[in-house]
């Protein structure tokens, strides 16, 4: 194996627990002032076309942009179903911010009439499982008033409703939702009883995975912000060329908020079929070719090692770390705080043309 850089010193590592990051499948913020595109700003190719709907009202918070003031009998959103929809069946989240002009009959935020619809029953928030089971919970809403609503929809089929970042209940169930027909809606559903929903929607999330109570919080104290990521800025690129003829790079996904512990790093363009391990440090450097590398160290200060989750890049030459960050590989390990910076690079063996080693970019992150 090719030897480690010794300008790098060897330090402890802890081990590292798998973070949860739900992947944000679609995000419609609705801040739309004029037009007829009603963009996915996850960029996941799920653009809508609006039919009517009063565009560029005030948000829900600040953070959220416009809102968009649907008028109960006609307005409405219209979304082609796709790949990522398609397959949106269970173990997914759904969250906005919504305000009713009147609480009564059923109203839909946003979902599907062959697979699931979400929305209001009354003053009962309302998850239905097309043709399978109306998920209903009653919790005290008024008119007139913005909310945050979430509803989970997890591996044992139960729902959990949160109601302003506060877990309002769960209701149970026992199977999964049915395939899509061809067109997702927002404030409505089709064919059938359309149930039109009356006032101001939003900043519509749905996820791809199972927002934990911390997550749902988090959205809510953090309007308009999504979880997922990318983060981070990066430094000290481009990386020296590796045998790929390209140069590395390290992105960061998940949340920079301490509190969540979501953090993964990847590191991607490496050589395929090579070894490498991530590096951390709370301080910034530049060191040209260490001894053994073709490539520039990006850390300086106390560098920590993540020699414990050394990894093979395999066939799509990547690295990918889901980091504790209460257990920072530093010696003595430690935990990141709110208000840090930490800087990340990773460092992997290549063949080039004989044996050594390169780097990716770094990565500064400032936690919160």
């Amino acid at each position: 194996m090719r030897s480690l850089p010794r300008v790098l010193p060897l330090l402890a590592s802890a081990p590292v627990l798998a973070a949860q990051t739900p992947e944000l499948e679609t995000w419609y913020r609705l801040d739309e002032t004029s037009g007829s595109i009603c963009a996915d700003s996850a960029l996941q190719g799920h653009d809508g076309v609006y039919d009517g709907g009063t565009l560029g009202q005030p948000g829900a918070a600040p953070g959220t942009g416009t809102s968009v003031l649907f008028d109960g009998v006609g307005d409405k959103v219209d979304i082609p179903d796709g790949p990522g929809f398609t397959a949106l069946r269970q173990e997914l989240s759904a969250v906005c911010w919504m305000n009713p002009l009147k609480l009564s009959g059923v109203q839909r935020f946003f979902g599907n009439d062959g697979s699931w619809t979400w929305g209001l029953t009354g003053s009962s928030l309302r998850f239905t499982t097309r043709n399978i089971r109306d998920y209903d919970l009653s919790v005290p809403l008024n008119t007139g008033t913005w909310y945050h609503i979430a509803a989970v929809f997890d591996a044992n089929f139960d729902v959990l409703f949160y109601v302003d970042g506060q877990f309002a209940g769960t209701v149970f169930g026992s199977s999964p939702a049915n395939a899509p027909k061809p067109t997702w809606h927002i404030a409505y559903k089709d064919p059938g009883n359309p149930e039109w929903f009356d006032g101001h929607i939003d900043d519509i999330q749905v996820y791809d995975g199972v927002l934990s109570p911390e997550q749902v919080k988090y959205l809510y104290d953090n309007p308009g912000d999504p979880l997922g990521g990318p983060l981070g800025t990066n430094y000290c690129g481009p990386a020296n060329l590796n045998s790929t003829g390209q140069s590395a790079l390290i992105s960061a996904w998940g949340n920079e908020s301490v509190a969540l512990n979501d953090l993964q790093l990847t590191a991607s363009l490496l050589p395929p079929n090579e070894i490498g391990f991530f590096l951390a440090s709370q301080t910034p450097g530049f060191v040209i070719t260490p001894p053994g590398t073709q490539g520039n160290l990006c850390l300086g200060g106390r560098i920590g090692r993540f020699v414990a989750q050394l990894a093979g890049t395999g066939a799509a030459g990547e690295l990918v770390l889901e980091v504790d960050l209460t257990q920072l590989p530093m010696s003595p390990p430690v935990a990141a705080q709110a208000g840090e910076t930490w800087h990340f690079q990773a460092w992997f063996t290549d063949q080039n043309p004989g044996p050594t080693s390169n780097f990716t970019d770094g990565i500064a992150l400032v936690f919160q």
